[in-house]
């Protein structure tokens, strides 16, 4: 049955910073999110013009509320650890690098096993290559891989 876990801490130029992870039997589902700005809005008209139709926005409210910055899917295979990483936005390094740790300790917990590599395969987003690789990762046949 799957659980979920969950981490905030607060940054001090992002404001509270979110990490959930929903724990299925053989792999991890993990999301970060940070608080912005969303705006709210309608379609208040659509204006029929000479050749094209011209719509009409109208905002209506603007709201603070958590917002998916990252999504990982996480799985072991043998003693590695692979992760699957969309990265929605861009977002301090230090963030994503406390993120990728967060995700493998909770890993190293919840599957009682002992991880000796991460690999990491970027999908979607800007990753800071070199913030990785002060982190220990290095790019290697398309995947970020760290020893451990």
């Amino acid at each position: 049955m799957p659980s979920d876990i969950e981490y905030r801490f607060d940054d001090p130029e992002l404001g509270e910073v979110t990490f959930k992870a929903k724990i299925l039997p053989d792999r991890l589902q993990a999301r970060l999110y940070l608080f912005g700005l969303k705006k709210m809005w309608s379609i208040s008209s659509i204006l029929e013009r000479e050749d094209f139709y011209e719509i009409v926005i109208t905002p209506f409210k603007d709201k603070i509320t958590l917002c998916e910055v990252a999504y990982i899917e996480s799985w072991i295979e043998g003693d590695s650890l692979y992760m699957t990483l969309a990265l929605l936005t861009s977002i301090k390094p230090i963030i994503l690098i406390n993120f990728l740790e967060w995700i493998k300790d909770v890993s190293r917990r919840k599957f009682n096993i002992s991880i000796s590599t991460i690999k990491l395969l970027t999908v979607t987003g800007h990753v800071p290559h070199e913030e990785l690789e002060k982190a220990g990762y290095r790019k290697t046949n398309g995947y970020y891989i760290k020893v451990l």
